[in-house]
């Protein structure tokens, strides 16, 4: 990912004047532009599985969505690979742009991906409305779930996670990666 070169901090006017490139993407950051690359084949196929199942569990409690994007203020527009939202919040969004962090939001890690900037997306993501922040390693095959209290647990093949918004659903994590 790489930042675009500017001399001020932008806000989401400007974001919106730069010109589509390619199947490129662009987040605004505290005030800055990154470019973001099209996500490759393995990490839209962990994309949609999991959009899937999620939507398996959720039948009526909210919309689950891929690449998703939303702002927090006119100095942030973020986009999550994956996102559940819950039925009513879904349903009161009447702005041009979602408003907070989706309730799920689920980062599926790439090489591009570093340690530091994934820290940053769990605490940005999770201060701003989200429930629950996922992790997902295509490689360990496993899925790191944080939530707000700063608790982690790291779900391992055969394992299940339970899902917040269906009392009675989880999700077995060689599913995601199957």
């Amino acid at each position: 990912m790489a930042s675009l070169s500017h001399t001020k901090l932008l806000t989401l006017a400007d974001l919106q004047n730069i010109p589509e490139r390619d199947g490129f993407r662009y987040e605004l950051r505290n005030g800055e532009i990154i470019e973001m690359p099209p996500p490759v084949l393995r990490h839209h196929k962990i994309q949609q599985r999991l959009r899937k199942l999620l939507e398996v569990a959720a039948q009526n409690a909210g919309e689950v969505t891929t690449e998703f994007g939303f702002t927090t203020d006119d100095a942030n527009y973020r986009i999550v690979d994956v996102a559940f939202i819950a039925l009513a919040r879904w349903n009161a969004a009447d702005t041009k742009y979602f408003v907070d962090a989706p309730d799920l939001a689920a980062e599926i890690l790439s090489p591009s991906n570093r340690a530091a900037e994934m820290n940053e997306r769990k605490k940005f993501f999770l201060e701003h409305g989200s429930r629950e922040f996922w992790i997902l390693d295509p490689d360990l095959r496993t899925v790191e779930v944080s939530t707000p209290d700063r608790h982690s647990i790291t779900y391992q093949p055969g394992q299940r996670i339970a899902l917040f918004f269906a009392s009675e659903a989880s999700l077995e994590v060689n599913a995601i990666f199957d």
